[in-house]
């Protein structure tokens, strides 16, 4: 504020009463560095901690500079520097949610914005444009920045060897269901999913009766969970430019699997394992079918016919390895083994037992699968002009001019270019998103909520 003459000052104090009669907005409860605001008549005013905002005003940061407006139902708009934004109009009618409007532009820059009561109870009510794209909500927590050469810049300057490629916060999709498929854990349990929805680390799945469900990760990794099976991810670690650096570690509750490795078991084998109550399976760049019952299984399900109790293993591309603290037995290809329980010594199986020749779902390495069309471009230095959108929680709608309407769930990125024709899912985060350290943190001072 030092570089403010007593002049402009003066003339910002006189002015900003000008649009007190337009509706208010909120206010701005955390203010750094020089932002200023022009009122709906044309006036201008200075933005300081506590300021109102009113529908028709533009907030201005400058650079170095940030604000965050805290909207009358609780939404929270955090504006980076070198922002415009513009509160086109703004109504919360807390007696009656059909009256509740929000309507921003952001004109240059960038912000995050977390949804408050007004999104949550009619999320169509809400709308934010940038010129070429449009987007909406379902109660969510989201970046945006429309860039020009700005984010390419950044991208430069972070150098290649500080550029990690993050991915996004889920870790496969599920590319087919059929019959029932639920999550047990986290936010969706005892939700049934359907195919193109996303899987987080946090889920474990469970398949119903007569039912299948096909997951492709990130590294390409396939899984195919057959029926009466409960699966899940005890680790996932991966980054497109570094697979060698990636881990897996998958956990076989009960049921069965089909499984084809990805990139990250052929970059470095060591680093991908199944766990079971009765032994640790390994790969070396391999495909596989394995069942889990008896004392494999937390359910002590019994095997179907033909099948010994336990852990037991087909390979059919590559070798497997299946170790416990009695010992360790391999299976190449056309190969099987059996653990019956974790006391006993892995053993080799012959024959293969004729179970998994007639298992119904498909084989993995059958599957037609695009890994950039299901996760996105994996381009870590993608900084084109346009707008870009990072959903940190919930769900957004991205639409161009051109383009259809397109969904991002929590931890996907998408791109409309700047003339909104062309929209790029992107498969990992862009570094001047990522690291950005005006919007990526939690807010600096401690605000209660303005609610009237």
């Amino acid at each position: 504020m030092r570089t403010l003459s007593p002049l402009l000052l003066l003339s910002a104090a006189l002015l900003a009463p000008l649009g007190a009669h337009a509706q208010e907005a909120g206010r701005a409860s955390s203010v750094t560095g020089i932002v200023s605001v022009q009122r709906a008549d044309g006036s201008f005013g200075v933005v300081a901690r506590g300021s109102l905002v009113r529908a028709g005003d533009t907030v201005a940061t400058q650079a170095e500079s940030r604000a965050v407006i805290e909207l009358r139902d609780g939404a929270k708009l955090t504006v980076r520097p070198s922002t415009a934004l513009r509160i086109e109009g703004y109504r919360f009618a807390q007696a009656n949610p059909d009256e509740d409007s929000t309507f921003l532009k952001l004109l240059k820059g960038g912000m995050r914005t977390i949804s408050g009561l007004l999104g949550q109870r009619r999320p169509a009510a809400f709308r934010l444009d940038t010129g070429t794209a449009t987007i909406g909500i379902r109660g969510t927590d989201f970046i945006t920045r429309l860039c020009d050469t700005d984010c390419a810049a950044e991208t430069k300057s972070a150098g290649v060897a500080n550029r990690v490629a993050r991915t996004p916060g889920y870790i496969a999709r599920l590319v087919t269901v059929q019959g029932r498929l639920a999550s047990t854990t986290g936010p969706r349990a005892g939700k049934p999913l359907a195919s193109g929805d996303p899987v987080y680390a946090e889920d474990v799945l469970e398949t119903g009766p007569a039912s299948f469900g096909v997951l492709v990760f990130q590294d390409g990794t396939r899984v195919v969970l057959q029926q009466n099976t409960r699966f899940g991810v005890e680790r996932y670690r991966y980054e497109p430019s570094r697979p060698a650096t990636g881990s897996v570690v998958f956990r076989l509750f009960t049921g069965g699997l089909r499984a084809l490795t990805g990139l990250i078991a052929r970059s470095n084998s060591r680093q991908f394992q199944v766990n079971t109550a009765v032994a640790t399976i390994g790969v070396r760049g391999t495909g596989f079918d394995m069942v889990c019952t008896g004392a494999c299984s937390e359910t002590n399900a019994p095997p179907e016919d033909g099948v010994p109790t336990g852990l037991t293993l087909a390979n059919w591309q590559g070798c497997n390895t299946a170790t416990n603290d009695k010992g360790e037995a391999q299976a190449c290809e056309g190969q099987a083994l059996n653990v019956a329980t974790a006391d006993d010594k892995p053993q080799s199986l012959v024959p293969v037992p004729a179970y998994f020749n007639r298992s119904a779902p498909p084989r993995p390495d059958r599957l037609n699968v695009d890994v950039n069309e299901l996760f996105g471009l994996q381009q870590d230095d993608f900084a084109e002009p346009g707008t870009y959108v990072h959903v940190r929680d919930g769900v957004v709608t991205l639409k161009g001019q051109g383009t259809e309407l397109f969904t991002l769930a929590k931890g996907e990125t998408g791109y409309v270019d700047r003339n909104g024709q062309r929209f790029v899912r992107l498969g990992v985060t862009p570094v001047f998103l990522d690291r950005d350290i005006f919007l990526r943190d939690g807010d600096p001072d401690d605000y209660g909520c303005f609610v009237k």
